[in-house]
């Protein structure tokens, strides 16, 4: 994923000044404990790095949409051949586009 990799470099590359304290069961930290070993890492790099993918996936699940065939072509057909009477398309035509200032 992309945006994981961006963050990883960035966590990497970064100064590391702030702090994140975790409550664990003693089961959760040995399992963690252990995939770190496996992984060849430290605790803290493993689960920095695994929060970090975790994160960003997160976030591109929001920021993404997904839409079946049947709706991407009513969508599709709503942006080729826009109802000039719908209230909500005048309002939405009548926006400033942020790329424009």
């Amino acid at each position: 994923m992309r945006l994981a990799v961006i963050y990883r470099t960035i966590l990497f590359m970064s100064t590391k000044t702030a702090r994140l304290d975790l409550r664990l069961t003693e089961d959760q930290r040995e399992l963690l404990e252990r995939a770190a070993t496996t992984a060849g890492s430290s605790l803290t790099s493993y689960t920095i790095g695994v929060l970090m993918d975790s994160a960003a996936a997160s976030v591109a699940r929001a920021r993404t949409l997904s839409l079946s065939e049947e709706d991407w072509e009513e969508f599709t057909r709503a942006l080729e051949a826009p109802d000039d009477h719908d209230e909500a398309w005048q309002q939405l035509r009548a926006l400033q586009p942020v790329w424009a200032s």
